[in-house]
């Protein structure tokens, strides 16, 4: 029954984070999820003498505990609840990761899969009902002008790029892959991608001495990407439509202990919070860290003291072994400054797996 279970830990996880970027808040799924951790953390015990905790451990589970608290102030119980769920599953794919790390040795394969299988979805949307529109979903239109595909396949570039530098068989299938990363930039019209994909690449070509042979093509990818990122701008003002972290700002300072995680709109509703006459209603903060301090009050200065911990933690020390899974935790980290991916389940479990792969030894 043991070996049963472990050997369809691969599908379960799989699954999870396809189904968690599908769309909505479904309670029964989450459920499931915890239930799965569960029982993952009953038979680690019993297989492993030592389950170990990564650094930032008991900060998160403090954070946990506090978030739970909100509940008890927060105005939209459900709301606050299900951000509750998951970003306590976060927590669980954090500490799997960081104790089971050889069992995720296929990691790039499986985001790789994941954006293959969002990235056609998203495209057979788009030409057959472009009008389809889910905030929460990979594979819909965000808003008539904005999709999250590309946010995902922000992580994804550097497998690809990875790839055809390294593996001189198959670069045919490896280019395709590439452009039809291009294609879904260009329907997403997403800033943020693009943004994030330039710190990871960034990072990635500091780190590899072999794609530093490479500068042109690099140089090649800066200069594509602002002119996509200036190009997506004509119709849609880049600092204007950040004026929602002034609305937070506002808003923590009127409300000290929050109003709950998951009720920014709260906050972007209040005439209070219009500072300077912004008054564009959000129902998110576009932010994860005013998100939470949103939602937490001066209670979130648990995750903004543990997220610094386990930043440092990440970088500290120079693996290039690792350096897949520091850029995946790079890119989703400066996407979840700028956009509310944070809330979508697929995007933030890969942030903490990413996170739990690239602090362990093991």
């Amino acid at each position: 029954m043991k070996n049963l279970f472990l050997k369809l830990q691969p599908f379960l996880l799989t699954g999870s984070l396809i189904y968690g970027g599908l769309s909505g808040q479904n309670f029964t799924f989450i459920t499931a999820v915890l239930i799965w951790f569960t029982l993952t953390f009953f038979i680690l015990a019993l297989t492993k003498k030592i389950i170990r905790y990564p650094p930032g451990f008991y900060l998160y589970m403090l954070f946990l505990i506090f978030f739970a608290l909100n509940l008890f102030w927060t105005k939209n119980f459900w709301s606050t609840f299900w951000y509750l769920l998951i970003f306590s599953a976060g927590f669980f794919f954090w500490v799997i990761a960081y104790n089971l790390k050889k069992e995720f040795k296929h990691f790039d394969k499986l985001i790789l899969m994941i954006g293959i299988i969002f990235g056609v979805l998203a495209t057979y949307n788009y030409v057959t009902n472009p009008l389809l529109m889910d905030s929460f979903s990979l594979h819909k239109m965000s808003t008539k002008d904005h999709h999250h595909i590309a946010d995902l396949w922000a992580v994804i570039f550097p497998v690809i790029i990875i790839n055809l530098s390294t593996n001189t068989r198959k670069k045919i299938i490896w280019l395709l892959l590439l452009l039809s990363g291009f294609y879904l930039m260009y329907i997403s019209e997403s800033r943020t991608s693009i943004v994030s994909l330039l710190v990871g690449l960034f990072y990635l070509f500091y780190n590899s001495a072999e794609l530093k042979k490479y500068k042109s093509v690099f140089y090649s990818f800066i200069f594509l990407g602002l002119f996509l990122f200036l190009f997506f701008a004509r119709s849609k003002p880049t600092l204007p439509n950040r004026g929602y972290y002034l609305q937070g700002i506002s808003g923590i300072i009127h409300h000290p202990l929050g109003i709950g995680v998951g009720n920014f709109g709260e906050f972007s509703s209040d005439p209070d919070n219009h500072i300077f006459g912004y008054s564009d209603y959000s129902s998110v903060g576009m932010n994860i860290f005013i998100e939470i301090f949103a939602g937490m009050g001066v209670f979130g200065i648990i995750f903004l003291v543990w997220f610094i911990k386990i930043f440092k933690s990440v970088f500290k020390k120079s693996n290039n072994t690792d350096v897949i899974y520091k850029i995946v935790f790079l890119v989703l980290t400066t996407n979840f400054m700028f956009d509310f991916t944070y809330l979508i389940p697929t995007m933030l479990w890969l942030w903490f797996i990413s996170l739990g792969l690239s602090q362990s030894d093991a």
